[in-house]
């Protein structure tokens, strides 16, 4: 078997997950898990967008809840402060101010608070979880978050001279943990996040000149990325100099492979192409969308997914390929298969065809890779 056909053969097997679960009724919460806290702490409901900083309090301890779009996404303890916010990820801050909130509430989830965290493989390193009780008023600690290999979160607070560490946490990176979504939640609001998603085009920066390798004689330039497990899936992006001496990026029906290598990989091509999404759920159901690919892509790489892009298939009248956006902080993959014609590159707008698999976990990814090697 060749590498292309190995490469598709064992592309295609991502799109065998399925599972069970039912939609979630449409509410003002983001998920099950965030409306339960609110309405165990008697919270009541932010009415205006933003970040409602201590707005209220359960048993004495300060509440923050977000609200986004009219939706409350977040409701934990005032762990973070606003500034300290600004330079922390999100995703981390709300974990950990949902799971403080959650261990005092009585029997949160059902089965004990520390069997839950013993079952999610979240450890306490050093210190003792009700240290986090202590930055509620206290807010000179620095803290600090690393991810370990793209599989565990370690966060740390020390003291202002960080000399001292106060606790220290490990945990998943696992998106249903740190985001709270269950896997059905997460993928029935997915066209609904795609289609609130702001699209604001990441500003592409001119490329070093240095890093740029030519390809054969002709006029297409790479720049080299990383790539996803096998060579052929890739973040390459292509560019072709100007008389000026200045790279811009390729786009042009003579190369269609690397046009759309960089139409899918990136933003900085004027386009008014279309993705027609047939998204696969759990229990096998299909759900259909459709949405302009800039918003695609807006969507994931705001999420912190880094776009790899490979070629299954081409011929003259059809362009096979495989997207992947992998989000290594939280530890999924959007997995898209997608179907074109190279005749629309002449217009620049168009319908794909993509079918998708979104928040598959890392690890299955992983393993399938690893099995087929």
């Amino acid at each position: 078997m060749n590498t292309r056909a190995k490469t598709a053969a064992l592309l295609s097997l991502l799109f065998l997950w399925g599972g069970l679960g039912v939609a979630c009724g449409q509410t003002s919460f983001a998920s099950a898990q965030i409306e339960r806290l609110a309405r165990l702490t008697g919270l009541a409901v932010p009415q205006t967008d933003g970040l409602h900083y201590r707005m209220s309090h359960y048993n004495g301890l300060p509440v923050t809840a977000i609200t986004r779009r009219g939706e409350t996404i977040h409701v934990g303890l005032s762990i973070f402060t606003p500034w300290q916010r600004q330079f922390i990820d999100e995703a981390q801050c709300n974990f950990i101010e949902r799971l403080a909130l959650a261990g005092e509430l009585p029997d949160f989830y059902g089965i004990g608070f520390r069997q839950y965290l013993r079952d999610e493989k979240v450890e306490v390193l050093e210190g003792r979880l009700d240290n986090l009780r202590t930055f509620l008023t206290d807010t000179s600690y620095i803290f600090q978050s690393t991810l370990v290999d793209g599989k565990k979160h370690i966060a740390c607070w020390f003291s202002p001279d960080a000399k001292e560490r106060y606790l220290t946490l490990t945990y998943p990176a696992d998106f249903h943990l740190i985001s709270g979504l269950s896997m059905t939640e997460a993928e029935d609001r997915l066209f609904d996040d795609i289609r609130r998603t702001k699209n604001e085009k990441t500003e592409q920066l001119e490329p070093v000149s240095a890093l740029m390798q030519r390809i054969g004689n002709g006029p297409v330039h790479l720049l080299k990325g990383s790539i996803f497990f096998l060579p052929e899936l890739n973040s390459n992006r292509y560019y072709v100099e100007e008389a000026n001496g200045k790279f811009s990026l390729l786009y042009s029906e003579d190369f269609p492979l690397e046009t759309v290598a960089n139409l899918m990989t990136g933003f900085g091509i004027d386009n008014q192409f279309a993705i027609h999404v047939q998204q696969v759920k759990y229990g096998y159901k299909v759900d259909d969308f459709t949405v302009p690919l800039t918003h695609w892509l807006a969507f994931c790489i705001q999420a912190g997914c880094t776009p790899y892009f490979g070629v299954i298939e081409h011929t003259e009248d059809k362009i096979v390929g495989e997207l992947i956006m992998q989000n290594e902080a939280l530890g999924y993959c959007h997995v898209m298969k997608l179907t074109m014609e190279p005749s629309l590159l002449k217009g620049r707008k168009g319908t794909f065809q993509a079918r998708l698999n979104s928040y598959v976990p890392m690890s299955n990814v992983k393993s399938l890779f690893d099995e087929n090697k």
